[in-house]
């Protein structure tokens, strides 16, 4: 009988224990250890870049809900495209763009960095993800095992292509 009272009466200290925990607000004086930048991506980045079918690419951008990324080679020939995204800050969500079921795979490998693996037979594949508390984007893509070369990266509206891979776009440059 002691025994239940002492469980019931521990149960009951617990739950009141938490219910003030769930109610406490913030500590006095107490910061955001983190500030996110309130600079905007640069705008060669916004806008999503005209995709050619005909030939191999790798398209980049940003949007108002976060960045897109579209891999393609044209033709019925295999072709498995693997990378990363890394972000300074954190991914807080992540989509799949895959035009048919089971060609690709996204996976989250840490806070602020999203691997890919998409198997593409001539459609377009890619991800979408959205950041936050993000000051800079690192890309880094292959094909059948090499670095994509640059010309063929093609970033925001106008296409521009990077100076190399792995590339950054940094926030406010």
């Amino acid at each position: 009988m002691k025994t239940k009272q002492l469980i019931g009466s521990l149960a009951a200290t617990a739950v009141v224990a938490s219910g003030s925990l769930a109610l406490a607000g913030p500590v006095a004086g107490a910061a955001e250890t983190q500030s996110c930048s309130t600079e905007s991506w640069p705008a060669a980045a916004n806008g999503r870049p005209a995709v050619h079918l005909d030939a191999q690419g790798v398209y980049l951008w940003h949007t108002a809900r976060g960045w897109r990324l579209r891999v393609n080679e044209p033709g019925a020939d295999r072709a498995v495209f693997t990378g990363s995204v890394r972000v300074d800050g954190r991914v807080v969500a992540i989509g799949r763009h895959l035009e048919n079921h089971g060609e690709g795979v996204v996976t989250r490998t840490g806070a602020g960095a999203v691997g890919f693996r998409f198997v593409n037979y001539g459609g377009v594949d890619g991800l979408n993800l959205a950041t936050r508390c993000s000051s800079k984007l690192v890309l880094r893509v292959s094909m059948n095992g090499h670095v994509v070369p640059p010309s063929r990266v093609f970033v925001g509206a106008d296409g521009h292509h990077p100076s190399s891979l792995p590339t950054t776009v940094t926030r406010g440059a």
